[in-house]
């Protein structure tokens, strides 16, 4: 079941803690996706002829540095925290970065405290439209992943709307209507980042595992899940708002899949303490996502 499913749930943790199975890439088909596919990696897209081309700038994960705000002509991009809900009776968070960076962690059907899933790629926004590329779904509730193409239009630091078409056979269309989160406008900070956080962390390949996560004041991060797998990595200020580029690297012998390097971003709300950490692995057949509280 993806997004555009009734029923489905959504969240945090990466088939890197402990995965195993097929990646079940679209419902029809494993096939990649004709359009231009945006590796979280990097920050750069490239479509299936082979060339480059990103309409939302590079970035790195490992230092934050990016280029192109994710606005054109000095324009207001959708850059942001927003939160709402879908046509399929769902709660989501998206981040959307400086750089263009997305993800949008939805919850299960009429669920809002559970975590079903989230969708990770690339945008751009100008002049009120939004577009996204390279998205795919993870969905925790099956352990599929699903192809699908965003547009929509935002009004900037105030409401955003998207509509949501999965590739999978047949259609599945979801709505998706947010407001945005005026906690973002506060600068980033690693002093105020920094602590203990325990909570929730979830992949494509297995279920809920409670996981501890501590930033230091430098950025270094380290963690634990609850079979034993652990994992270390860097937070990095992003230029604007609360939030940050995310590296993981998971090097425990309890971790399925071995050594695995992961990227991506995290938002830390402010007023209530909680941390949203989405990253998945460079062969993008996973993903993890950790929400927790200091």
């Amino acid at each position: 079941m993806n997004i555009g499913k009734t029923v489905f749930p959504v969240i945090l943790s990466i088939g890197l803690g402990a995965c195993g199975g097929s990646t079940g890439a679209n419902l029809s088909t494993a096939s990649a996706p004709t359009s231009s596919t945006y590796n979280i990696s990097t920050g750069s897209s490239s479509s299936s002829t082979g060339s480059s081309s990103s309409s939302t700038g590079s970035s790195d994960s490992s230092t934050g540095s990016s280029s192109n705000s994710g606005s054109t002509n000095g324009t207001q991009s959708a850059e942001g925290l927003w939160r709402g809900t879908t046509s399929t009776n769902r709660t989501v968070t998206s981040l959307i970065t400086d750089n263009g960076s997305y993800w949008t962690i939805y919850s299960a059907a009429g669920n809002s405290s559970s975590t079903a899933g989230v969708i990770m790629g690339g945008s751009s926004s100008s002049n009120g439209a939004f577009t996204a590329v390279g998205s795919r779904d993870f969905d925790f509730e099956t352990g599929g992943q699903y192809f699908l193409t965003m547009n929509g239009s935002y009004t900037a630091k105030s409401q955003l709307s998207n509509t949501l078409t999965y590739d999978d056979s047949p259609q599945a269309i979801v709505t998706l209507s947010s407001s945005y989160d005026g906690n973002y406008d506060t600068a980033s900070s690693l002093t105020t980042l920094a602590g203990s956080y325990v909570g929730a962390g979830k992949t494509t390949y297995n279920s809920d595992a409670s996981t501890a996560y501590s930033i230091t004041s430098t950025g270094q991060i380290s963690g634990s899940r609850a079979n034993g797998c652990t994992f270390t990595g860097r937070a990095t200020p992003r230029p604007n708002g609360k939030a940050y580029s995310i590296t993981l690297n998971f090097n425990s012998s309890a971790c399925v899949n071995g050594t695995v390097f992961t990227s991506g971003y995290a938002y830390f709300n402010p007023t209530t303490r909680q941390l949203y950490s989405v990253t998945r692995n460079s062969s993008n057949n996973d993903a993890f996502v950790f929400i927790g509280s200091k």
